[in-house]
């Protein structure tokens, strides 16, 4: 099976080209402000070597691009030509648009198939001439077939090359098991199978450090810049730390289950309310984010729940409905059945998953208030299970 995936590189560039790609992306934002001051964007000439810029004093300074190649400068002027053919389709529909603005850093350089290319273990790029720049993490194209395009991206004064390919991927070897997952603030992430996992990481004193110099700095000075240089590389340390925990725990999950389920927790909603920090220090968004990219690859394998079904309040024994709350950590049901919370809530992600295609929402009014849910096997399929709801 073949599927498109990215794969993002960390060049290692000595003192004369880590200057020459400082001069890409300063001549690349120097571009894209003087293409955008223009009243037709659209006629712009790419071949134009010269342009003018505003200092801090709101005088015009001409800039020579020397450094940035034509090809180079023709792909960010058509970037930013379909930004705005993108904001005038939005405004058409009916959406609120604003304009693009000028900006004070580009962070990220399109590269075709013409202006890059991969010997051994270095890259080649265009206007480089033959200086190559070593690359790091050459592993993980071991089963690619062609590449696309890539994007130069600088990230906190280091350069990364994030390329898109066509990969072969092996088909999943079926192991006959199923697997729920509850996503919660105690515990992070649980499986139906007992297994609990926590990634927490909040910001270190290093982080506070330099959060009170940045706020005791001079705006626009040089100092203050460092130091926001040097806070994007402590943050950018945490936030490959949480992606390390959750590429693996997903591949983890994808290779040893068959089916894996979870439901669509309103993370959002965690955050703007009583547990700000803990959502924030934990890895609960990248991680249903990374599921629901998987999702998209195996549409079968990997099921989202809404968020409607009541995977906590319902007992899988008897099909109660029980109210629960946020302190009970563990379930009780009238009927004896006692569970973890998380764990029970995980089994019952299960149950729905598995009959979804069968699911039927079902109301029959009468005097009493309480609330069952009825799970049913079909005589004719037996694989499929029918959850209906009814009020007794």
């Amino acid at each position: 099976m073949i599927q498109i995936r990215s794969y993002k590189l960390k060049l290692k560039p000595n003192k004369h080209q880590l200057q020459k790609l400082n001069n890409y992306f300063y001549e690349a934002k120097c571009l894209y402000n003087y293409v955008l001051s223009q009243e037709d964007v659209f006629k712009f000439d790419t071949k134009i070597k010269n342009i003018t810029k505003l200092d801090k004093d709101r005088n015009k300074v001409e800039v020579i691009l020397n450094n940035i190649p034509a090809k180079l400068r023709q792909n960010i002027v058509h970037r930013l030509q379909d930004n705005i053919k993108n904001l005038s389709k939005s405004k058409k529909k009916g959406n609120k648009v604003g304009r693009l603005k000028f900006k004070s850093e580009i962070n990220c350089i399109d590269l075709d198939n013409q202006c890059f290319k991969i010997i051994i273990n270095k890259l080649q790029i265009l206007g480089f001439s033959k200086s190559k720049i070593k690359l790091k993490g050459l592993n993980q194209l071991k089963d690619i077939i062609k590449t696309r395009n890539a994007w130069l991206i600088k990230e906190a004064n280091n350069y990364y090359i994030s390329i898109c390919c066509d990969v072969e991927v092996k088909s999943h070897i079926k192991t006959n098991k199923h697997i729920g997952i509850d996503m919660g603030i105690k515990d992070n992430v649980t499986l139906s199978n007992g297994e609990k996992f926590n990634c927490s990481i909040g910001e270190s004193e290093r982080i506070k450090k330099f959060q009170r110099k940045l706020a005791k700095s001079k705006k626009g000075s040089k100092n203050r810049y460092k130091i926001k240089l040097k806070l994007r590389k402590a943050y950018r340390k945490i936030t490959n730390q949480k992606k390390d925990f959750v590429n693996k725990l997903v591949h983890r999950l994808d290779q040893e289950f068959d089916l894996i389920v979870w439901q669509d927790e309103l993370i959002n909603k965690w955050h703007k309310g009583w547990f700000g920090k803990q959502v924030q220090y934990s890895c609960l968004g990248m991680f249903k984010q990374k599921l629901e990219q998987r999702m998209k690859e195996e549409t079968n394998r990997f099921i989202e729940l809404d968020s409607k079904y009541p995977t906590t309040k319902l007992c899988p024994s008897c099909g109660c409905l029980n109210n629960i709350s946020l302190a009970d950590r563990i379930y009780k049901c009238d009927c004896g059945y006692t569970e973890d919370r998380d764990i029970h809530s995980a089994k019952n992600m299960i149950l729905i998953g598995q009959g979804l295609s069968d699911f039927k929402l079902v109301e029959n009014k009468t005097s009493t208030s309480k609330k069952f849910l009825e799970a049913s096997y079909d005589s004719k399929k037996q694989e499929g299970i029918h959850l209906n709801f009814y009020i007794k």
